[in-house]
């Protein structure tokens, strides 16, 4: 399956198996997405065949919410028909491939290699602004002992700082908070641009995850529309996966 994989990851590949998924042509192909105009066969075809390569038991998406919310899939995740409601989900259990669906927001995969655990982040503004990587993580330390010095984060594609413009009504609350650092002027008085990629990876260093262990993209999604699913771009669209995975 083509797609997008991190350096970092490579070097574990008998121990853990990751994804971000590309768009195949200029419409729908390769959507992942639930909430689109694509049609959910299609959708549920897409994801049986994401869960065939990853030779998965599992796949796992939420129903996503713009939240901090993080779930852990454990086994009574796995008895339930519903999907979990949340943006963010942490796992330690072999063979079960979890996932989250972004187009513009900023995909975050973590691979805890002492614990052995993973996760996966869907990071949109209000998710950034609540601290949902923070979370995360802090879940993963919870759960399964992981330090975030340990922790090795992919960012897969989203949409930069020079395309993401935000109204005042938004704007002006993160002005207030600690988050105003990551706001840059823009032409119209009432806009600003705001730098996902940036805020979430300052989270990561406050925590403690080593700058050495955090590998980005650099992928514009709204620039790169044409590879990968932009909602800014077209509004009408459907979504990528990000997956990672702990192998047996």
């Amino acid at each position: 399956m083509n797609g997008l994989f991190f350096d970092i990851f490579n070097k574990y590949k008998t121990a853990v198996k990751h994804i971000v998924t590309n768009r195949s042509d200029s419409n729908l192909g390769n959507n992942f997405g639930l909430n689109t105009p694509d049609e959910p066969t299609n959708v549920y075809e897409n994801r049986n065949q994401l869960k065939t390569f990853l030779n998965a038991d599992y796949l796992i998406f939420p129903t996503q919410t713009h939240s901090a919310t993080v779930i852990t899939v454990d086994d009574r995740i796995l008895t339930t028909t519903n999907a979990p409601e949340c943006d963010a989900l942490v796992t330690n259990l072999p063979n079960v491939a979890i996932a989250v669906t972004t187009a513009d927001c900023v995909p975050l995969l973590l691979y805890d290699a002492k614990n052995k655990a993973v996760g996966v982040v869907h990071a949109g503004l209000k998710g950034t602004v609540s601290n949902i990587t923070i979370e995360t993580i802090n879940q993963m330390n919870a759960n399964f002992g992981t330090e975030p010095k340990d922790i090795l984060v992919g960012i897969g594609p989203c949409i930069s700082v020079k395309n993401y413009e935000i109204g005042n009504d938004i704007w002006e609350n993160i002005s207030q908070t600690e988050n105003r650092i990551f706001l840059y002027p823009h032409s119209n008085p009432e806009k600003r641009y705001f730098d996902l990629v940036a805020c979430n990876i300052s989270q990561l260093l406050n925590l403690g995850v080593k700058m050495e262990n955090i590998e980005s993209s650099n992928i514009c999604t709204f620039d790169s529309y044409e590879d990968y699913f932009s909602y800014r771009k077209d509004k009408n669209t459907g979504r990528m996966a990000s997956v990672m995975m702990l192998v047996k």
